[in-house]
């Protein structure tokens, strides 16, 4: 399941920039490889570009709100 590890790759590094985030840093980006992938990427509330769709985004904001726990669980089924 490439798509999970991408996520948990994601996570964990975002948890690592925790302490040391610098303030011009706006997004994890990725790009999925396959449409499987852009849909778990999704759930775990990345937001496509709209000229790529399988180049997504998660806003710093957003990626710290889930690494703190006070962000909405993923969504289920993608």
């Amino acid at each position: 399941m490439a798509a999970c590890k991408g996520v948990n790759m994601a996570k964990d590094h975002t948890s690592r920039l925790e302490a040391r985030l610098p303030a011009s840093v706006y997004a994890i980006c990725a790009d999925a490889i396959d449409a499987a992938a852009t849909a778990s990427y999704r759930k775990h509330q990345f937001q496509p570009l709209h000229s790529r769709p399988q180049t997504l985004f998660l806003p710093m904001k957003t990626a710290q709100a889930l690494v703190d726990g006070s962000a909405p669980a993923p969504r289920a089924g993608g």
